[in-house]
């Protein structure tokens, strides 16, 4: 079991937490204009907050980004790993949402 806290300014961890048939994910949720997802768009408190979820064991970490009306999911481990990821790239990145346009 791993606990949530926010952080000394008071803010969550965060932005989602969801759970279903015992499987938790928890991720942050950010807006690109560019082409693709940087590491360097989370915030040093996210990453230590991702970093100490799966530390203890857990995993199902992403980051969903909105860009041009659609929503993607990306791992954030993956994200990590690559330090970018465009959203093209159907091997690290799912399409979850298709926007109108």
């Amino acid at each position: 079991m791993t606990f949530l806290e926010r952080n000394r300014r008071g803010q969550q961890p965060f932005d989602f937490v969801g759970a279903k048939d015992g499987r938790v994910v928890v991720g942050d949720c950010k807006t690109c204009k560019e082409k693709y997802i940087s590491i360097k768009r989370l915030e040093f408190d996210q990453i230590a907050s991702f970093e100490k979820y799966l530390k203890r064991g857990n995993s199902n970490c992403i980051v969903a980004v909105e860009h041009d009306n659609n929503i993607y999911k990306v791992d954030y481990v993956k994200l990590k790993e690559l330090e970018r990821i465009y959203f093209t790239d159907t091997k690290n990145c799912t399409l979850l949402l298709k926007g109108e346009h």
